[in-house]
C-alpha cells in the first residue's frame, strides 16, 4: 500500500511539475491585406503571431512561383511544385524542446501537410504531430497543384535557456520603397552594443572586441540609397542575441504608385525587376496606360462572362514593353457584365489606370511582369488627335544669359505647339545660376493649349483645373542638367480637362537680379531621339529678362560672310541670306555686314 501511494505520488508530481513547465505558442496570420511571406532567408515569426526573439519562421518558395501565402481570410498557404514546393521551418530560439505542434486545416481538401523533425517524417492523429525536437519544418505533401491551408498551429514547448540578450530592432521594416531610407538601429537590452553586417550573406560573429566580424553601430542612423541587407545581432557581457536581418528594395521610379502619381508601365517594370522570381508586392499599386491589343474578356466553355478581363498596358499606344494585366475587374472591383462588354468600357488605345499587385510571373522560366487582382480606376477613351504642323527644330541653339528684371514673364524655347504624348520629356543644360533654392530663381513653365478650354480669363470662377505646371525641383545653382516629362499633360481622368498639347515651354523669371544661362534645350522623343526645338522667344513683352548671348560653348567669333550656310538669329530662328547683324552659322557666331 506504502509503495503505491509512493508511486502514485511521484507520477502526481511530474504530471504538476510537466504541465507547469510546458507552454504554448500559437502560430497564425490575422493581417488584413492578403500577401506573400518574404522568403528571404530573414525571421517571419512575428508575421505569424509569434515572439520574434523566441521563435524562428523562416520561409521558402522552392521551385514554386510563389512563397508561402499569408491570406486575409486568416490562414496561411503552401503552395505545391513537382519540383519541391514551399516550406516553413520553424525553430526555437532558446533551445525549447517542442513536445507536440496541433495543426488546425481550413478544410480537409487543404490538409495533406508533410511534417519533419529530425530530419524524419511525421505522423499526424487528428492534426497532432509529435516533434521532440526545437524546430520542425512544414511543407506541401500533395502530388498535384493542391494547397495546404491552416489556420492557426499551437506549438507546445518545455526548457529551453531564456534569452538575456534580446536582439536588435530595425526602425524601417524590411520591403520595397521608392526612395533612400534612413534605418536606426535599437536594443531594448540596456547597454547592449549592437554588431551589424551589410554584405549579403555575411553574418555579424563575436568573440571579443579582438575577434569580430561586423561595424559596431555608432547610433548614427543608417542611409539606404540601394538594395541593401543589414544582419545585426546585440552584445553585452559576452553574451550575443539572435542575429536579425532587413531586407531593403529601393527603386528609383517616376511616379510613386499612389491615385495622385500613379506608376507608368516603365516604373511598374522597375518594380517587377526588383522582386525576386515569382514574388508579388505586398501593397497594391495605381499604374497608368495605354491598352495595346483588343481586351480579352475570360469567358467559360458555355461562353459566359467570368467578370474579368486580360490585356496589355504600355507607355504609348502600340509600345512594345508592356505590362500584362491579369484577370483585372472593373470600376470597384465589380464582374465585367455583357452590358460592358457591348458599350466597349475598355478597348484598345484606352489610357486606364488601374490599382493592383505587381508580380514577376515565372512560367517555364519565362518571366511575365503582370498587375494582378487589379481592377479600374478610370478610363480615357482614345481619340485620334488631329495632326500639328511639324515642331521647328535646329541644328544648333544659341547659348544665352537671363537677368531677371524683377517682372513675372517668359521666354519661351518652342516655336509651335505639340504633342505630349509623342515625348518621353526633356532636358536643359544651364550653368551660372546664382540660388541654389530651386524655383527661387526661375521655373520652368509648361502650358497646355486646352488649360482654359477656350473660355476667356475672368479669374478663378472662369478657370478649368489648370494644367500649368511649375517644374522646379532640382533646377538651381546646385545642378547643370535638369530633366523631365510631359506624362502630366497626356490626359486626366477627366475627358473634359484633358490636356494633350503643349503651347509653351518656357523659362520664367522670379525675384530681380538672378541669372542663369541656358547653354541647350533638348526635346527627346518615344524614339528617344534627340532634336532642338527653335526658339520663339519673349513672350508677355519682353520685360522680364535682359537677354544676352554669349560665347560659352562657341569658340571662334568671326566677320567673314560664309555664303551657304544655313542662319539663325540669336532667338534660333532661321535666317534669309538677306539678314544683316549677329547669326549663329556651323555653331559659330558671325557677324554679317
Amino acid at each position: 500500500m506504502n509503495k503505491f501511494l509512493r508511486y502514485s505520488f511521484v507520477a502526481l508530481l511530474a504530471m504538476v511539475f510537466g504541465n507547469v513547465m510546458a507552454d504554448e505558442a500559437t502560430m497564425k496570420y490575422s493581417g488584413s491585406t492578403t500577401a506573400n511571406m518574404k522568403a528571404d532567408g530573414s525571421n517571419e515569426a512575428a508575421s505569424v503571431g509569434l515572439n520574434d526573439s523566441e521563435w524562428s519562421v523562416v520561409a521558402s518558395k522552392g521551385a514554386a512561383s510563389n512563397a508561402p501565402g499569408l491570406n486575409k481570410a486568416g490562414d496561411f498557404r503552401l503552395y505545391w511544385h513537382a519540383d519541391g514546393g514551399n516550406t516553413i521551418t520553424v525553430s526555437s530560439l532558446t533551445n525549447a524542446t517542442i513536445s507536440n505542434i496541433a495543426i488546425t486545416f481550413t478544410g480537409a481538401e487543404y490538409s495533406n501537410v508533410s511534417v519533419t523533425a529530425n530530419g524524419a517524417a511525421v505522423t499526424g492523429t487528428d492534426g497532432n504531430y509529435a516533434i521532440n525536437s526545437t524546430s520542425f519544418i512544414l511543407g506541401n505533401a500533395n502530388t498535384s497543384s493542391a494547397q495546404v491551408r491552416i489556420s492557426q498551429i499551437v506549438i507546445t514547448y518545455a526548457g529551453g535557456t531564456p534569452v538575456t540578450v534580446v536582439a536588435p530592432k530595425f526602425s524601417v521594416e524590411s520591403g520595397l520603397y521608392f526612395e533612400t531610407q534612413t534605418v536606426a538601429l535599437t536594443c531594448e537590452t540596456e547597454g547592449a552594443r549592437i554588431l551589424y553586417t551589410i554584405p549579403a550573406g555575411q553574418d555579424p560573429e563575436y568573440t571579443d572586441d579582438n575577434n569580430f566580424t561586423g561595424v559596431f553601430y555608432d547610433g548614427t542612423p543608417l542611409t539606404i540609397s540601394q538594395n541593401t541587407i543589414i544582419k545585426a545581432m546585440a552584445i553585452k557581457d559576452g553574451q550575443t542575441s539572435n542575429i536579425v536581418t532587413a531586407k531593403y528594395t529601393i527603386v528609383n521610379t517616376t511616379g510613386k504608385g499612389t491615385a495622385e502619381s500613379p506608376f507608368s508601365v516603365a516604373d511598374a517594370m522597375l518594380v517587377v525587376n526588383a522582386l525576386e522570381n515569382g514574388a508579388t508586392t505586398a501593397e497594391k499599386y495605381f499604374v497608368k496606360g495605354y491598352i495595346v491589343g483588343a481586351p480579352d474578356f475570360q469567358r467559360n466553355s458555355d461562353q459566359e462572362l467570368y467578370g474579368n478581363c486580360n490585356f496589355d498596358i504600355a507607355d504609348v499606344k502600340g509600345g512594345s514593353e508592356k505590362l500584362t494585366i491579369y484577370r483585372a475587374k472593373s470600376f470597384e472591383n465589380k464582374n465585367f457584365t455583357e452590358d460592358d462588354v457591348t458599350a466597349k468600357i475598355i478597348e484598345e488605345n484606352d489610357l486606364v489606370t488601374l490599382e493592383g499587385q505587381l508580380q514577376k510571373y515565372v512560367k517555364d522560366e519565362v518571366v511575365t511582369p503582370e498587375l494582378k487582382n487589379g481592377f479600374l480606376i478610370s478610363v480615357v477613351k482614345c481619340e485620334d488627335l488631329p495632326p500639328l504642323p511639324e515642331l521647328p527644330t535646329v541644328e544648333a541653339q544659341p547659348v544665352l544669359k537671363f537677368t531677371a528684371n524683377g517682372q513675372w514673364a517668359s521666354y519661351t524655347f518652342n516655336k509651335g505647339d505639340f504633342y505630349a504624348q509623342d515625348y518621353k520629356g526633356f532636358r536643359i543644360e544651364y550653368s551660372n545660376m546664382n540660388t541654389v533654392e530651386s524655383g527661387a530663381a526661375f521655373n520652368i513653365l509648361i502650358n497646355s493649349a486646352e488649360t482654359h478650354l477656350g473660355k476667356d480669363w475672368k479669374g478663378d470662377d472662369a478657370q478649368v483645373p489648370n494644367k500649368t505646371a511649375y517644374k522646379n525641383a532640382g533646377f538651381d545653382a546646385a545642378h547643370t542638367v535638369f530633366e523631365g516629362d510631359f506624362s502630366d499633360f497626356v490626359a486626366t481622368d477627366d475627358p473634359a480637362t484633358t490636356c494633350p498639347t503643349i503651347a509653351q515651354f518656357a523659362l520664367q523669371a522670379c525675384a530681380a537680379g538672378n541669372t542663369v544661362i541656358i547653354k541647350k534645350v533638348v526635346f527627346i522623343k518615344q524614339d528617344d531621339t534627340e532634336v532642338l526645338p527653335e526658339y520663339k522667344g519673349d513672350d508677355w513683352g519682353g520685360t522680364a529678362y535682359t537677354v544676352e548671348e554669349v560665347t560659352d560653348g562657341i569658340t571662334n567669333v568671326n566677320t567673314d560672310k560664309a555664303e551657304n550656310a544655313v542662319r539663325y538669329n540669336l532667338a534660333g530662328q532661321k535666317v534669309g541670306n538677306d539678314f544683316k547683324g549677329v547669326v549663329i552659322m556651323n555653331g559659330k557666331k558671325v557677324v554679317l555686314k
